[in-house]
């Protein structure tokens, strides 16, 4: 193609795009002609150029700037390189050429159905702003707001790629020039107004949500079409297990804005202050957005003072009780160091009698000296110690903390309180505890003296019993002492754990290489029938209720006959089921192999003269394999899987389950309550992973390892001894659409197996 024939081409190009667009270099409106550089200064809070504010804005208000810069620049290298988009329109002047080349350049690299695409979206956009507020390639708009003139304007960046976004808002303005046109936008850096919440709530609120949700949200100040102003909260959050759901709170005026704010400060400042005393759960409402919860119950804004009321008045009396025990302890600890006292006195002058034998027994003369010396008993007076009589006003202390409101700092200050109590308390009962163990020891410690000697006593009547006492080689036990005999405990062997968010991959490779080295081709051939057609047929065998072999038979033949299948067995039987030549290629999640898929009707091998009862009779060989295969056959991990239905758990036949909560519920659409079944999977459990080599064969020995097109896993239901555990209610957001979800209301059961 000649150089000539190039130029026109593309000279065509750009006149179909002037044409649709409605822009004529020869005719340009004085609206484009009149463009200004505005005053433009942003915030230094709102220079990390995140979208906080998104808007309706009436195309005809915004102006259009050139600037010869990329998205990635800074506002101030943009603003710095700014330019009126009149001179890229028309070139008046030698410095305007390089101007008009390059929007002919961006003319050349738009493409008419970008253009198109956009102005769906915002047609889309006008009827319902979508859940989550920001949508697809919305960076496309960098729309301004000065605020010192109260004017919008685009920045269209030269150097970039896509110029969609600018093109869609040059036609709209020359096509509805005269009407009043809004697009749906962001725009960059514009900071929260103050009219709902201050810019410190704004901050604060963002720290308090993530406390209870986990992750970082995104609040938008959200306009409609009326102006009306909004705040949007929008983001995830988990709801069972490590099962997330999106969430939007929406709060349209200032009341309901005050009042979620000072209800979520409220439970952020008694989680954080009393980590150990409150611990608020998020899960999702019926609206889609958040509620709290505590100990089961709901707390709302309105019920928050009776919340703060009755724990003030649990933790009262709570502080009552402790203080009391706190006089009650402190005078039995102040007995116990009284006895302490008395039985240390005692020791030691038992210590010093054996102290001084020992010392004599050293010698000739020492021995004689200590016989004829007589008894070294010393009488030590018994102390009666008090009894414990403590009078405790309860009233008094009853009335020191009633009120007629409370608040959050009275519900703090008693929370304070009672933990310092707790601790004293705490403290009080170990240091009693110590001294209770020390006078048990003083006591032991005592008795063993006393009876050492009262034995050198008995042995003082006989001189030579005593001498011959004084020569022995024994040993003084003055120590008590209690060896206790520690029970060996038989080590268990842990058995391995994997997440199913963090350890997927790992999963499914494990588990395939597992059941490569187990099953056999019959096996997995068989596996593969019974979860892709025959589930219920052959559940039906093994639960003895009636079913239809006969018309689902007569499927299959029409299959068969609908894709010439039904009588090519001589090409079946010449190349086998598995054999490929090597320039076949298959992609399996990226990954490169030379495999072919398994396929239903060739497994089964039926032809037009295979009658009900031989169907019936493949279905049983199947169950017999599949009985074989659950015997020989675990996963080797400690693994939760999961199942979403509307009807009751399945104890009898085979059932599949998930790895992932999330595929779980994703079978289930449009209905009201659904059942999430949660198993919690042993590593020696009879379990099945349909794994790679359930689907594919692997007769070239090149087909990747792990769970690439299920995460699903097979259980024979009969096999497993189940015990529930717990059961609960949550909800979860569903997204349909950019601007539709569903709440979901589900109802889970978690199984533990006993076998």
């Amino acid at each position: 193609m000649s150089e000539e024939t190039n130029e026109k081409i593309e000279i065509d190009n750009i006149e179909e795009k002037l044409n649709y667009i409605g822009l004529d270099f020869n005719n340009i409106p004085d609206f484009l002609k009149d463009t200004e550089i505005l005053d433009f200064r942003p915030q230094k809070e709102n220079l990390d150029g995140t979208y906080k504010v998104y808007k309706y804005v009436p195309i005809n208000d915004i102006q259009i700037i050139f600037t010869k810069a990329n998205r990635m620049n800074s506002i101030e290298e943009k603003y710095q390189n700014a330019s009126p988009i009149y001179p890229y329109l028309v070139a008046e002047n030698k410095d305007d050429i390089i101007k008009h080349a390059t929007f002919q350049k961006m003319l050349e690299t738009v493409k008419i159905e970008e253009i198109e695409e956009i102005s769906k979206e915002q047609d889309r956009l006008n009827s319902a702003i979508p859940f989550l507020v920001k949508y697809d390639k919305n960076y496309l708009w960098e729309i301004y707001y000065s605020r010192n003139l109260h004017k919008y304007f685009m920045l269209v960046t030269t150097e970039d790629k896509e110029y969609g976004g600018f093109f869609y808002l040059l036609r709209e303005q020359l096509k509805h020039n005269d009407e009043n046109k809004n697009i749906f936008v962001p725009i960059s850096y514009m900071d929260y107004s103050t009219e709902l919440l201050t810019k410190e709530e704004f901050k604060d609120l963002e720290k308090y949500i993530w406390k209870f949700t986990g992750e970082l949200p995104m609040i938008y100040e959200v306009y409609d079409k009326d102006e009306k102003i909004s705040i949007q909260i929008c983001g995830k959050t988990i709801v069972y297990g490590k099962l997330e759901s999106i969430y939007k709170v929406k709060l349209e005026d200032r009341d309901s804005a005050t009042k979620f704010f000072k209800l979520v400060k409220a439970l952020f400042i008694l989680e954080t202050e009393f980590p150990h005393d409150y611990k608020f759960e998020v899960q999702i409402a019926q609206n889609g957005g958040l509620e709290f919860v505590y100990n089961s119950k709901i707390i709302s804004y309105e019920s928050l003072g009776n919340f703060v009321k009755e724990e003030y008045k649990k933790k009262a009396e709570t502080l009552r009780i402790s203080k009391k025990e706190e006089k009650i302890l402190q005078d039995v600890l102040n007995n116990l160091k009284i006895v302490e006292e008395e039985r240390e006195k005692e020791y030691l002058l038992k210590q010093k009698q054996v102290a001084t034998y020992l010392q004599c027994r050293k010698s000739f003369f020492g021995k004689v000296r200590y016989f004829f010396k007589g008894k070294l008993k010393e009488e030590i007076k018994k102390t009666e110690l008090p009894e414990t009589k403590i009078e405790v006003d309860d009233e008094e202390i009853k009335k020191e903390y009633e009120k007629d409101f409370y608040t959050i700092e009275d519900l703090i200050n008693v929370c304070k309180e009672l933990n310092e109590t707790l601790s004293v308390v705490n403290n009080i009962k170990m240091d009693k505890a110590a001294l209770e163990i020390k006078n048990n020891n003083l006591k032991v410690k005592i008795y063993n003296a006393t009876k050492y000697i009262n034995e050198i006593d008995s042995h003082k009547k006989n001189i030579f019993d005593f001498w011959k006492f004084a020569n022995k080689d024994n040993t003084l036990a003055l120590e008590s002492g209690i060896i206790e005999q520690k029970k060996h405990e038989t080590s268990k062997v842990l058995e391995p754990y994997f997440d199913y968010i963090d350890d997927k991959e790992e999963i499914g490779l494990r588990i395939d290489e597992l059941q490569r080295k187990i099953l056999s081709k019959e096996d997995t051939d068989n596996i593969f029938l019974a979860v892709t057609k025959f589930l219920d047929a052959i559940n039906a065998i093994k639960s003895g209720v009636q079913y239809n072999f006969s018309a689902q038979l007569e499927d299959i033949k029409n299959d068969l006959r609908s894709i010439e299948e039904l009588f090519a067995t001589e090409e079946f039987d010449i190349f086998g089921n598995s054999v490929e030549d090597k320039t076949k290629i298959n992609v399996l999640r990226n990954k490169k192999h030379r495999e072919k898929k398994k396929e239903v009707y060739k497994i089964l091998e039926v032809n037009k003269d295979t009658d009900t009862i031989a169907f019936v009779a493949k279905l049983h060989g199947i169950i017999n394999d599949l009985d074989k295969i659950f015997d020989k056959n675990s996963l080797g991990i400690k693994l939760n899987v999961y199942q979403a239905s509307v009807k009751a758990l399945n104890t009898e036949g085979y059932s599949i389950f998930n790895i992932d909560p999330e595929n779980a519920l994703y079978k289930i659409k449009n209905e009201p309550i659904v059942n999430l079944y949660a198993v919690h999977l042993k590593s020696k459990t009879p379990a099945i992973g349909l794994s790679n080599i359930i689907y594919y064969d692997n007769f070239n020995k090149t087909l990747p390892s792990g769970m690439d097109i299920s995460d699903e896993i097979l259980l024979d239901m009969g096999k497993l001894n189940l015990e529930l555990k717990r059961q609960r209610l949550f909800r979860i957001n569903i997204q349909l659409d950019e601007k539709n979800i569903k709440t979901e209301t589900i109802c889970a059961y978690e199984y533990e197996t006993r076998n």
